[in-house]
This record gives C-alpha cells, sequence and structure tokens, in this order.
C-alpha cells in the first residue's frame, strides 16, 4: 500500500514538473496539442486521485 502511495505521488509530481517546463514550448509549436496534453495530465492526476480515494476506503473498509 505505500508502495502505491509513493508510485502515485512520484507521478504526479513527475506530471506536473513536465507539465511545467512543457508549458511555453507547447503553447508556442502547437497550441492544440498543448491543450490536449493539458486536459490528459488533468484527467490522469484525477483518476490516480480517485483510485487513491477508492484504495483508501477499501483499505479502511477491511480493517474495520
Amino acid at each position: 500500500m505505500l508502495i502505491i502511495y509513493i508510485t502515485i505521488n512520484i507521478a504526479l509530481s513527475y506530471i506536473i514538473e513536465k507539465k511545467k517546463r512543457n508549458q511555453m514550448v507547447m503553447h508556442v509549436f502547437n497550441p492544440s496539442l498543448h491543450d490536449f496534453l493539458k486536459r490528459w495530465d488533468t484527467l490522469i492526476i484525477f483518476l490516480a486521485f480517485f483510485f487513491w480515494v477508492i484504495h483508501d476506503f477499501l483499505l479502511c473498509y477491511t480493517y474495520l
């Protein structure tokens, strides 16, 4: 469980850092691709958060 949590945190920090780095570069070359990647990153963050909440709920449910 701790490994999953650490992996999600590393992935989220990597995505956010990459998004910050690529924001100006991508906007200059291809704005539509930049918008697509922005939405894709948001979707990945939402899915990771959603699965993390489900995982915490199941963990608490099994301990109770």
